[in-house]
């Protein structure tokens, strides 16, 4: 029986090959259905869970994106990390993970984003000279944070920007209810983080 490619709509060379996919810097073989015309391959329910396992006993950063930041916002990151016990780095994980996890999915996000863009703690954030910042990422953030970038269509680099500026900001400014409370638990998140490293 031949194979139909749902990219092409080719009939017929579609053949099952072993396959490369990258995935940041490391790549994971595996064999799937590909298309011989056009190249497509097929991410069937198995691939995914094989890549879903290799991708979890991964214990490396396996992309390094780069964004920038005010020397305001370094400055701010540099004492925030210092009040927690924490180093620059591991805090904007922590930022990263708590936006994606826990603002990005709420009802009122696009609200609370407006809201935190309007105080003056980001305006103070983002105006002025840029400097790269390499953040190591790995697998399991990096998937959440690509689900949010092709989602939003934008690059890591400024989705990470974005959460750094969300998380910076609600620490400054506690006037609003909604993000005094988000201040609070993102606090709490942190002390998780250090406790626990």
């Amino acid at each position: 029986m031949k194979k139909y490619c749902p990219v092409c709509e080719n009939n017929g060379n579609v053949k099952e090959k072993a396959i490369n996919i990258q995935v940041g810097r490391e790549t994971f073989h595996t064999k799937t259905l590909v298309c011989e015309k056009c190249g497509h391959y097929a991410l069937t329910p198995k691939v995914r869970k094989t890549m879903e396992s290799w991708g979890q006993k991964l214990k490396k950063n396996i992309v390094e994106p780069q964004p920038l930041f005010t020397e305001t916002t370094h400055q701010f990151l540099e004492e925030t990390a210092s009040k927690f016990g924490i180093k620059k780095i591991p805090l904007i994980k922590v930022m990263i993970s708590f936006y994606l996890n826990r603002v990005v999915g709420r009802n009122d996000f696009d609200s609370l984003k407006t809201a935190v863009e309007k105080q003056e703690g980001f305006n103070l954030m983002t105006k002025g000279k840029k400097i790269k910042l390499s953040v190591p990422i790995h697998y399991l953030t990096l998937k959440k944070l690509e689900v949010f970038c092709q989602s939003w269509d934008i690059a890591y680099a400024k989705a990470i920007e974005e959460a750094v500026l969300f998380c910076s900001t609600v620490l400054t400014y506690r006037d609003i209810a909604r993000l005094r409370e988000i201040a609070r638990r993102f606090e709490e998140f942190v002390e998780d983080y250090a406790l626990a490293a």
